[in-house]
């Protein structure tokens, strides 16, 4: 189980599907420190796969980053809002797959 306080989304942008994931910032663990248990939550709770998924999240700084799932590894995007990420964080991983 995550040790981190944190509420989610489940939205669909531009035809792909995104978990939007944001730290409460109530004093526990960071979703940065703890992404992966978090994942396997809500993957588990809405039955999906996070590596079929853009994932974001916003830091306790107020910054949305991204995590890429199936690397593993996180995605520095420095956005001020989750569609921004998003958009970003898609445009990027289609000039890394390329």
């Amino acid at each position: 189980m995550a040790s981190t306080d944190y509420k989610y989304q489940i939205k669909e942008r531009a035809g792909k599907k995104c978990i939007i994931i944001e730290d409460k910032c109530l004093g526990g663990v960071p979703v940065e420190s703890d992404i992966q248990k978090i994942l396997v939550e809500i993957s588990a709770k809405e039955r999906i796969d996070p590596k079929e998924c853009l994932v974001v999240f916003r830091d306790r700084n107020g910054d949305w980053d991204g995590w890429n799932a199936e690397l593993g590894v996180f995605v520095a995007l420095y956005m001020r809002d989750w569609i921004a990420a998003v958009d970003f964080f898609r445009r990027r991983s289609m000039v890394l797959v390329e």
